[in-house]
């Protein structure tokens, strides 16, 4: 946009002469003001602090606003985190919630509404609180209040944010291997998508010094559970797989494993195989899309003509986000030749 349509823009969201003491009513989540155009984004980014980590419990405890939060976390690069008092009682305040009983929900709407709520607490605790908490913050009891959650009211997410306590104590590690270790080859491909997550985070913690390695067997489950092709949750262990590749995380014999595989994951999710109405056909294009791009990671360590062939194979594909997947590693392809 030019800068006429710019100051436009701003006016229509704030107003001429905007007070910042409320956020403008848009119909979108809060962080899209991160990206929006302001008059004073001092100012802007001052309310969104406050909105967003010191609201009221009402506006606090609904899934509109913690999404907003969540976004405004994972909104790159232009993200907006909590200070350090705000994480501690934003950690405080999302551990103690619990649904309220309701005996009247004969449709199940509040129940629904509540597990959308369960959700996004866990998530806004990966993504933005916990992350910000320091040393004397992370304690057992944090992690046990953590546990609860995911025990008591199955907030898959928060499997994410465990990795950042495996250093208090050996048990406490081996509590958290033990989790993910069950998660990643669990029923549910949510509870497979956080714990390859957390398996994920883990390893990039220990890279930083802020935990201790992640067992070397948990890294080769999920290795092996690709190679399987178990088809519930499988394209976040191949985007998983993917992240470890590009960071150089896989050994070679895991690096060749996958090489391996991938022609015959990209063959069993063929359209034609697959009913229409199965729960596999959601998913297939997904996982042959992240087979693709995984596949070009393993390329950049380990040249294979498998490899080769399943892209020329997928430049063709029928559903357009893994062909133009293949069709954009191709020119990348040729560029590099």
């Amino acid at each position: 946009m030019i800068q006429d349509e710019l100051d436009k823009l701003t006016i229509r969201i704030w107003g001429e002469k905007p007070d910042y003491q409320t956020l403008p009513k848009t119909g979108l989540f809060s962080h899209v003001l991160l990206t929006l155009p302001a008059l004073d984004r001092d100012a802007t980014n001052a309310l969104l602090y406050k909105s967003l980590f010191e609201a009221e419990d009402a506006q606090f405890f609904t899934s509109e606003h913690l999404s907003g939060l969540i976004g405004a976390a994972t909104n790159k690069p232009n993200s907006l985190l909590p200070n350090r008092e705000q994480a501690v009682i934003c950690f405080d305040r999302l551990v103690s919630w619990r649904p309220l009983a309701a005996d009247d929900d004969l449709l199940g709407m509040k129940r629904r509404k509540d597990d959308a709520l369960i959700e996004n607490i866990g998530v806004a605790l990966a993504y933005s609180i916990v992350p910000i908490l320091n040393t004397d913050d992370i304690t057992e009891r944090r992690f046990e209040q953590l546990l609860a959650l995911l025990s008591k009211l199955n907030s898959f997410p928060v499997v994410i944010a465990l990795p950042y306590f495996a250093g208090l104590y050996a048990d406490i590690a081996a509590t958290v291997e033990k989790i993910i270790g069950k998660g990643i080859q669990a029923r549910s491909s949510n509870e497979v998508r956080c714990s390859a997550s957390a398996l994920l985070q883990w390893k990039e913690l220990s890279i930083t010094g802020k935990a201790p390695n992640p067992p070397g067997h948990l890294i080769s489950k999920m290795i092996y559970l690709i190679e399987a092709g178990r088809i519930v949750g499988l394209h976040t262990l191949l985007w998983c797989a993917g992240e470890m590749v590009k960071k150089s995380w896989l050994s070679q014999a895991d690096v060749a494993v996958l090489a391996d595989c991938l022609p015959d994951i990209f063959k069993s999710t063929d359209y034609c195989g697959i009913r229409p109405n199965s729960s596999e056909a959601v998913t297939a294009s997904l996982i042959r899309q992240t087979a693709v791009q995984l596949a070009w990671d393993v390329m950049q360590v380990v040249s294979n003509e498998k490899l080769r062939a399943m892209l020329e194979v997928a430049k063709n594909d029928a559903l357009p986000e893994v062909r133009f997947t293949a069709q954009e590693i191709a020119t990348k392809i040729a560029k590099s030749s």
